[in-house]
């Protein structure tokens, strides 16, 4: 009888993973046996009784009691198996019956406390694989070992990439782990989050180091370290420091020699443990090595020990969980056609009932506050679903708060229908009492909070969420501001001259001229925004980041009541009506989106007419391809090195994955075929959806006339 590790032979004592103690009073583990305590062969009615000790990780002892009487320490468990869960294993010889026990035992002993007991205080686990690859968190085609040491992966493209990933989930200290190279496959390892995608270093929870010496996260590509493909037998190791919440690091090395710091993990993901992960491209096979590490780094300890150090967690739950819970289509309208405000003329309730019931949706006004909600993300660096309870809501949205990390953020209910996202109403949980407290809270909530939580003092911008100001436009120079359209208003991406000294970039207007812009679709903040445009407007601006974790109806509260105040704003001295401005309006335009300041443009690509050959070396990234070097023949004049290639053909490469823009591109690949592009060191510059929604802009625009361009520039 004793204890075994999942991986050994059930034949307890054969291998160095087992410890048992026979009935001629003999040990043993890993085929070596010596004399121990009292022989019990031929002792019908015997018990003994088998003890554990694991609370310190470098001193871990198994003992055993005969009828109660203690044969001291038989086994010291070696340092290898720390963290690796041991479960109770019988066997015997010929015919044998034995009866187990885990509670109500005959022999209890001082200090330990009963197996059954052991689930329930977080100190066992029923799922045996908590250290290694799991077979249950990997792409088709993967296919993983016993023991989770070894993956291979044959995918029915070649192009395809694949990945798994592992456990257990790093949440403080620092740990390593080692992958061997085999053969010339292309890898890519690091780290992720349990909500990431397999292929790691897509999204921003996941990063990742690959064989072509470049490291990724979020979709953003840079060189980093020297390149591994096909050097076999190479050992890439992946270490993590999580002893800082301030400053995470993650870092690689290569047989031994230290490549540097590659991240710094986000302060958004300090608190969520990150787990083992490897991919590949095409065919690929890796050995890794979680302990017993051939490269040992100083004072990182092998990945096989964070467990035990209670400095990690085990993969919770089937991987199966992790699809999106099923839930009633959540819809803002009945169609993309349907715009901002709808006629009661043309309007008809029952078809749209009929319309939604037929769809088996639910409209927005059927997502209260305490309602769960899952959240699908369908592009960007955060793409992936999220389940999430319902904080408030209004007409203009609701306010989000994640179960998984308690992140909040607003979604407007417009955003609905533009593709971005999704989302499901799911089965309420006791709904009704739910929606009423939830409901009293935020009220409650909303009614405590002071001026001064989100306005700040009257005077003191800098401490305050929302503030007032007024607009600068010149006659020629018009405002010089970047603005783009999101849940909250019109963002600041960038300020030129003339400059708005009560502006910032980074900063988003809720409100112009007494006008709104809070939750309002593009059209609508346009609309707004242009009626209101003129020197001297009266604006309510605050930080983005801080403001997009407010509900939406304290920030419009808190909105209102600043521009009830504006008139004690001093007076502008070139203030005029709109009506009078009118004019000037449409000659003072700033136009200064990416595609009406030029950066992006359109080109034709060449090909070698022997070869057929574009003669370019591209890497992917979030944007597409970009351009790294141009060959002399055949030579792109209409490319430069450091472009990006954002569309080929009509189709879009932004926000795609690596083998998804590889395929579009070569799908469209052909001689004079048409190209946008734009300089990867501006695209860059900009948040990313706001690069994908300009992108998209200007695909829209070049089909459509000069004067429905002039007609609907951003200001």
């Amino acid at each position: 009888v004793g204890w075994a590790a999942h991986a050994s032979d059930r034949t307890i004592g054969l291998d160095s993973t087992s410890f048992g103690y026979g009935g001629t009073a003999m040990t043993s583990t890993n085929r070596k046996f010596a004399k121990y305590g009292e022989e019990y062969h031929r002792m019908p009615g015997a018990v003994v009784t088998c003890l554990l000790d694991r609370r310190d990780p470098d001193t871990e002892t198994i003992s055993f009691c005969l009828n109660g009487r203690d044969s001291g320490v038989a086994f010291h468990l070696p340092a290898e198996l720390a963290g690796v869960p041991l479960f109770p294993a019988v066997c015997g010889k010929e015919a044998w019956c034995a009866d187990l026990q885990s509670k109500d035992l005959a022999f209890p002993q001082e200090g330990y406390r009963l197996l059954s007991e052991a689930l329930n205080s977080c100190d066992a686990v029923v799922d045996p694989l908590v250290l290694g690859l799991c077979p249950r968190d990997a792409d088709d085609g993967v296919v993983v070992s016993e023991d989770g040491s070894h993956a291979t992966c044959q995918p029915v493209t070649s192009s395809k990439w694949s990945g798994v990933r592992g456990c257990p989930g790093v949440l403080c200290g620092r740990y390593q782990f080692e992958v061997e190279v085999e053969g010339s496959c292309l890898l890519r390892i690091g780290w992720s989050s349990s909500k990431s995608k397999r292929v790691i270093g897509n999204d921003a929870r996941s990063f990742g180091y690959g064989g072509t010496g470049k490291k990724s996260t979020g979709g953003q590509y840079s060189d980093y370290g020297e390149q591994f493909q096909g050097k076999i037998g190479s050992v890439v190791s992946c270490l993590i420091d999580r002893r800082d919440p301030g400053c995470q690091t993650i870092s690689y090395s290569i047989d031994g020699r230290s490549l540097g710091e590659a991240f710094q993990v986000p302060a958004e993901l300090s608190d969520t443990p990150l787990f083992p992960a490897v991919c590949g491209k095409g065919e690929w096979a890796a050995q890794c090595h979680f302990s017993d590490l051939r490269f040992p780094e100083d004072g990182y300890r092998a990945l096989s020990e964070s467990l035990a150090a209670r400095e990690a967690v085990a993969m919770s739950g089937p991987v199966a969980s992790r699809d999106a819970p099923k839930g009633m289509p959540v819809v803002h309208g009945l169609s993309k056609s349907s715009g901002w405000v709808q006629s009661t003329r043309t309007r008809d309730p029952r078809s749209e009932l009929e319309a939604l019931a037929k769809a088996g949706a639910t409209p927005v006004d059927g997502v209260h506050p305490g309602s769960r909600v899952v959240l699908h993300v369908n592009g960007g660096p955060w793409q992936g679903w999220y389940t999430c309870e319902v904080v408030s809501t209004d007409p203009m949205g609701c306010y989000l708060k994640h179960e998984s990390d308690g992140f909040t953020e607003n979604v407007p209910w417009a955003f609905l229908s533009g593709g971005k996202y999704t989302m499901e109403l799911l089965p309420d949980r006791a709904a009704e009492e739910s929606t009423a407290q939830a409901s009293a809270s935020v009220s409650g909530e909303l009614a405590t909070t002071s001026r001064g939580d989100l306005c700040g003092s009257d005077g003191d911008d800098a401490s305050g969420l929302l503030r007032l100001g007024r607009l600068r436009v010149h006659s020629d120079l018009g405002a010089g501001l970047t603005l783009v359209a999101c849940e909250l208003g019109y963002f600041v991406s960038r300020i030129d001259e003339p400059g708005q000294p009560e502006l910032r970039r980074g900063d988003v207007i809720v409100a112009i001229g007494g006008n709104m812009l809070l939750g309002l679709d593009e059209d609508g903040v346009e609309a707004c925004f242009g009626m209101a445009f003129a020197e001297g407007c009266v604006f309510v601006a605050g930080s983005y980041l801080s403001l997009r974790r407010r509900p939406f109806s304290e920030v419009r509260s808190k909105a209102e009541l600043l521009l009830s105040e504006s008139t004690k704003l001093a007076p502008c001295e070139h203030e005029t009506a709109l009506a009078s401005g009118a004019t000037a309006l449409v000659r003072s335009i700033s136009d200064q989106l990416m595609f009406h300041a030029g950066l992006l443009r359109k080109s034709r690509l060449l090909l070698d007419i022997v070869s057929g050959q574009a003669g370019l070396e591209l890497s992917t990234c979030q944007a597409g391809y970009t351009v790294d070097k141009i060959l002399a023949r055949p030579g792109q004049p209409e490319l430069r090195e450091g472009d990006t290639i954002v569309a080929i053909g009509g189709k879009l490469l932004v926000g795609l994955e690596d083998e998804e823009v590889e395929y579009r591109f070569a799908e469209s690949l052909c001689n004079g075929v048409e190209l946008v592009t734009a300089p990867f060191a501006e695209l860059i510059r900009r948040p990313f959806e706001l690069v994908q929604h300009e992108i998209s802009a200007f695909m829209a625009e070049s089909s459509i006339s000069m004067s429905k361009l002039q007609r609907t520039v951003t200001h």
